[in-house]
């Protein structure tokens, strides 16, 4: 695994809406533990989402040799991410924050740097792009005593940080989801907070 084998790839718009199989299948293998607890599923996949946002899609993939072990991609407004406009406009102009929907990492590739050459890639781009203010994505916060918490989990807050990214309390909010551990149908409140990069600094 990685060595000379390891490249970084840059799609945008539709060049990227190809690639949504391949975000369908890290997120079944990267989201279904700590924290996110997605149940894996072969729905009809992410490609008719990628199609509605393609007009500001962005796609940063990571290859060892042709296969895919990481990837993030983002888009601008229309993903409701349970954030009201006029909370974010007290703070920034909605339009001109770029979320971030997914990033993911082959758990087997998970510790090597791959997520330092993501965000290498990514967030210039972002920031040169369109007259963008600000990167933004979500986190699902669990209780430090959840008993699902793997011990060995090693908290990423602090390297969001050392990438500029900080925690905007006042838009924390309740989102009621269902995950793996969840009775079917029965959906439980998460707290969801956001974490933004100010690109006006």
């Amino acid at each position: 695994m990685g060595g000379d084998m390891i490249r970084v790839e840059t799609f945008v718009g539709r060049d990227a809406v190809k690639l949504a199989s391949d975000f369908d299948r890290l997120s079944a293998e990267c989201l279904s533990g700590w924290p996110f607890f997605v149940k894996k599923t072969k729905g009809k996949g992410s490609r008719d989402f990628f199609l509605s946002i393609s007009d500001t899609l962005h796609a940063v993939v990571i290859r060892d040799g042709d296969l895919i072990v990481g990837g993030t991609y983002g888009h601008v407004a229309g993903w409701n991410v349970g954030v009201s406009s006029h909370q974010l406009a007290k703070i920034i102009d909605p339009l001109k924050v770029y979320w971030i929907a997914l990033t993911a990492i082959l758990p087997e590739y998970q510790g090597q740097g791959i997520s330092h050459k993501i965000y290498n890639a990514r967030d210039p781009w972002i920031a040169k792009s369109r007259n963008y203010e600000a990167i933004a994505h979500v986190l699902v916060k669990h209780p430090d005593d959840h008993p699902h918490r793997p011990k060995s989990h090693a908290p990423l807050e602090k390297m969001w940080n050392s990438r500029g990214y900080y925690h905007i309390k006042e838009l924390d909010y309740e989102a009621a989801t269902i995950d793996a551990f969840d009775e079917p149908g029965k959906p439980t409140n998460k707290t969801m907070q956001i974490w933004m990069k100010d690109l006006r600094k």
